[in-house]
């Protein structure tokens, strides 16, 4: 064989085996590149889940400390010692009135926050709403209409401790499944 034929045989074999080479190493580094970056985006996904998770369980963590914060004043705005008090201050219809604004506003609170944080527990928050609204009607007529009256005014007591006992077991009904919820302890 011819020794320039040779020397040009031996350096286009030679030329495409570094082609090749290149080729080849170029797309293994290529793959382990990828790898690497599905490897991070996987762990941006895992972490972004979870600080997304830890915010969301804290915001509820705070909605449910709010709530039971809000379901125990109307407890305490809406029972015979609260009733007594408002008697021995000489309250008045305006007086039921101002009490069931007050609790009406804690109300509607309650039911946002259930229904952010806990969906599954909003109608409670409605019942509760309801049952401010009954005891809103019948102190109106205990502490203004019926006050020159006292026979309607004892008919009402009665029906203000009957009202005041129903929102009392609401309350601790709402609260014993906030306090039960695992999803957000």
């Amino acid at each position: 064989m011819n020794p320039i034929l040779s020397v040009f045989l031996g350096s286009a074999i030679t030329s495409v085996t570094s082609i090749i080479t290149i080729i080849l190493t170029n797309r293994h580094n290529t793959r382990i590149v990828e790898k690497q970056i599905k490897s991070t985006e996987n762990q941006v996904r895992l972490q972004y889940s979870y600080e997304n998770d830890k915010i969301v369980k804290n915001l509820n963590y705070q909605n449910k400390v709010e709530l039971i914060d809000s379901i125990l004043l109307i407890q305490t705005q809406n029972n015979l010692t609260k009733n007594y008090i408002m008697e021995i201050s000489n309250a008045n219809q305006f007086s039921a009135n101002k009490k069931y604004e007050d609790i009406v506003k804690v109300a509607n609170k309650v039911i946002t926050k259930l229904y952010l944080s806990f969906p599954d527990y909003v109608e409670y928050g409605y019942k509760i709403r309801g049952k401010c609204n009954e005891i809103w009607g019948n102190e109106q007529n205990y502490f203004g209409y019926q006050s020159d009256n006292p026979k309607a005014q004892a008919d009402t007591k009665q029906k203000l401790i009957e009202l005041y006992k129903e929102l009392n077991e609401l309350c601790i009904t709402c609260l014993n499944f906030l306090k039960e919820s695992k999803d957000y302890n």
